[in-house]
């Protein structure tokens, strides 16, 4: 079937007759591989999901550059649709010559311009990618060697008895192994394998089959492949010396230098450790999403909310829901009302989906659910890590939103893919974090077993600003800062700053525990041999004034050093070395802390996060004070406002179901259910008075009855008098039944100490307004406060804790 561009109108997405619906789309073979793209589109049930055949596409998103039209044949009529030319490509490259193929595509099956439809599509991703006969993977067209790298991993893969002597300059019959490892590490640098979409895309696949150009290989073998790769790069770097001995790397060193942080190597690590099989055959998520976030943030996302979106699907204890739409009335299930009566909360786990939200809101979601679902002692690390993706540029500026300083972006990340002159490689920007990953062994416990103090954590959005409230101490102040440690080496200056001017003797231990932040590469304790290998690196090396870490383990000669430096360059890159200012009762103690540091700057110690952290204090204007008073109270009045139409509101719908009912009820129902409504407008103390009466009510009466009983029949008085007691009696009991201990002191405490002229201790009314606020600067390594010291030192020198406002 043909048609003409007259004939064509642009395709409209029809909406779903069921949130939990999907598209799919018939892709329509053609015997010519270069015609135009032929498809349509045809919705899938609930019901019919189970037993419908499918295969989904993993490709990479193109949101600029070439735009190519794919026509929709869609009940005899032609309508055309935009796509991206690298997705166009994809679709020729899996078109039959002799059959339809069924496949879902995200960018055409979801209504990209429906943010109630995607908000209801991502959460279905887990089913969606596991439940399709296989996952297609498009690498991109072919190049001048990726057909080269294809065949050399099926090489591989095809005899493993032969990989150590692939591992060697030549081979038997006289080829050189570079161009295929170069070739092998060309075509795991490609976009695709940057994208974060895709590690639940292959995670959750049944079966994967990676297309690039005309060749495919399965990705089992590609795995498997890169996995020997790596472990044999990371282990005995064989395979850089092949490269620095070849002409078509110009004998670059370390050629794979940080071969173990590349996309590639992490989305296999991360698929291989990210679910564990049941006996039944089902798969248990192990790592959370707080772990994924956090050590997947070199991936890229084409929308800053895919940062935590996309990991939703396969985080442990986690569970993507749509956001609800604002029509939509949200009300309890009766298991939620159970669990509520048990002090549980079902919705722990569940994680709004809602691209209609600012992006900072999602990091706020994300960072709270992190913190609520984390150990309670690093609870806060998550401040202390970059993670997030950068905002979109804000309307008619184009210069991206800025984040509050408690959100770390990925300019403060370890690693980033950079352009070279032989492609993209990954390098080292920035130091580790060194609050480490939220998995396994806790390096470090500044607030030793202090745990986050859940009721002062509160986050507050304003127009000019986003707080969040933390609470914990004051330890130090930063003092003299020497200058940063420029691509991880090591200014002469640090050294003569701590005192060791002879290098003949070992250096002081403060220094070099500080310069691999008092640990070895596992985050254990430091290895033995460290003093000695820092002594004799400044035997050479030295450029001027500065310590060359690059040359000495690329040219040192010597593993033991290499081995050190590499541990230095994990902690000082990009770093300032620093004493603490110099104050009455506070010895001065040696530190690393962020490039943007200053001098004045606090140290603190945040009670749930397991390292120092620096904050800059900043005072607010009276204007800001102000604003921000005034702010508060029309607050509080829309508040009390909104709570009375609610209360009315409810009140309404009572008396709607009270007068349904009347006909049905008697007399005594009615009264009670008149009762209930009167009680529950009440205060909060009558309505627990009430629960209680209602509970015990009988064994009151009966009580009561026993007393009055005894009384007259025990004692001869006057009836007035005996009526008077009895009643006092009963109405003493019913106080003590009904009305909590609390309330009962507050009355006693008010009144009868009133009456002795004692006045119970008032606390001050707060502020509404802080007069200032924080800015968060980064972690800090202070030596000797990283292991609990510093909680002693709080307690022995009375150091009050405090609630932070960090915006």
């Amino acid at each position: 079937m043909t048609y003409s561009s007259i004939e064509r109108q642009p395709y409209r997405h029809q909406k779903l007759q069921n949130d939990r619906s999907l598209r799919l789309l018939k892709l329509k073979h053609a015997d010519d591989p270069n015609s135009g793209i032929i498809c349509d589109l045809f919705e899938v049930s609930p019901e019919e999901k189970r037993t419908q055949k499918y295969e989904a596409l993993s490709w990479t998103w193109q949101t600029d550059g070439v735009r190519k039209s794919i026509v929709i044949d869609h009940k005899d009529t032609a309508y055309h649709l935009e796509i991206a030319n690298n997705l166009f490509q994809a679709l020729k490259a899996l078109r039959y010559n002799d059959k339809s193929r069924t496949l879902w595509v995200d960018a055409i099956c979801i209504n990209q311009a429906d943010l109630d439809e995607k908000n209801h599509q991502i959460p279905m991703m887990p089913s969606i990618y596991g439940e399709a006969d296989r996952v297609c993977v498009w690498l991109g067209d072919a190049s001048e060697d990726s057909d080269l790298a294809i065949d050399f991993m099926k090489e591989i893969m095809q005899d493993i008895w032969k990989f150590d002597e692939l591992c060697k300059p030549k081979l038997k019959d006289g080829r050189e192994t570079a161009p295929y490892w170069k070739a092998l590490v060309s075509l795991i640098m490609r976009k695709w394998f940057s994208r974060r979409w895709i590690v639940q895309e292959i995670a959750l696949a049944k079966d994967g089959l990676i297309y690039c150009g005309p060749k495919t290989i399965s990705w089992r073998i590609f795995s498997d492949a890169v996995s020997l790769f790596v472990e044999v790069e990371t282990a005995t770097h064989r395979l850089s010396e092949i490269m620095k001995k070849s002409e078509i790397t110009d004998h670059i060193p370390n050629f794979f230098d940080h071969v173990a942080d590349l996309s590639a190597t992490l989305l296999i690590d991360t698929t291989n450790f990210l679910f564990r099989r049941l006996p039944n055959g089902e798969k248990d998520d192990l790592l959370s999403l707080e772990y994924l976030v956090s050590r997947l943030s070199i991936f890229k996302t084409t929308k800053p909310h895919d940062a935590v979106y996309s990991l939703l699907a396969i985080a442990k204890n986690t569970l993507p829901t749509a956001a609800p739409r604002k029509d939509q009335i949200q009300e309890d299930t009766a298991a939620q009302r159970r669990a509520k009566r048990l002090g549980r909360d079902l919705s722990s786990r569940h994680f709004s989906v809602n691209y209609g939200q600012d992006y900072v809101d999602t990091c706020r979601d994300f960072m709270q659910f992190s913190i609520h679902q984390a150990e309670g002692s690093r609870a806060l690390d998550i401040i202390c890590r970059p993670w997030a993706s950068p905002a979109e540029p804000e309307r008619g500026t184009g210069i991206p939103s800025q984040s509050p300083s408690w959100i770390r972006g990925e300019e403060d990340a370890a690693f980033e893919v950079q352009d070279g002159t032989l492609g993209e490689k990954i390098n080292r920007i920035n130091a580790n974090p060194l609050v480490g990953l939220p998995l396994g062994h806790r390096s470090y416990g500044a607030a030793g077993t202090r745990k986050l103090d859940i009721k002062s954590l509160k986050f507050l959005k304003r127009p000019e600003y986003y707080a969040m409230f933390v609470k914990g101490f004051v330890l130090h102040r930063v003092g003299v800062l020497e200058e940063r440690s420029q691509s991880g080496h090591l200014p002469k200056k640090w050294f003569n700053a701590c005192g060791w001017w002879d290098w003949n003797h070992d250096p002081p231990e403060d220094l070099w525990r500080t310069l691999v932040a008092n640990r070895g590469p596992d985050g254990r304790n430091p290895l033995t041999f460290y003093p000695t290998a820092l002594r004799v690196s400044t035997d050479k090396g030295w450029h001027g004034t500065i310590l060359d870490t690059h040359e000495l383990i690329n040219h040192g000669r010597c593993s033991i050093v290499a081995q050190f430096l590499r541990r230095v360059q994990e902690v000082v890159w990009n770093k300032k070395l620093m004493h603490t200012r110099k104050e009455s009762g506070r010895p001065e103690r040696l530190g690393l802390v962020h490039q943007s540091a200053q001098e004045g700057d606090l140290i603190c110690i945040f009670y749930g996060c397991s390292v120092p952290v620096v904050l800059r204090k900043v005072d607010k204007s009276e204007d800001e004070i102000k604003a921000e008073e005034d702010l508060i109270k029309v607050e509080a009045a829309v508040k009390i406002q909104r709570q009375f139409r609610t209360s009315k509101r409810l009140r309404e719908q009572k008396r709607n179901r009270l007068a349904e009912q009347r006909s049905q009820q008697d007399r005594w129902l009615l009264y009670r259910e008149q009762l209930r409504d009167l009680v529950s407008r009440s205060p909060k103390y009558v309505r627990r008075c009430y629960r209680r009466a209602t509970e015990h009510y009988r064994l009151l009466a009966l009580s009561s009855l026993v007393v009055l009983s005894a009384i007259m029949m025990g004692i001869d008085w006057h009836p007035s008098v005996l009526l008077m007691f009895g009643t006092m009696y009963a109405g003493l009991v019913l106080v003590l039944a009904l009305f909590p201990r609390r309330f009962l002191w507050r009355i006693w405490s008010e009144i009868v100490m009133g009456w002795l002229h004692f006045k119970p201790s008032q606390k001050p009314r707060e502020k509404l307004v802080n007069p200032s606020y924080y800015r968060f600067i980064g972690e800090c390594y202070l030596h000797g406060m990283m292991d609990g010291e510093a909680i002693t030192y709080q307690n022995e020198n009375n150091i009050k804790a405090e609630i932070f406002e960090l915006h």
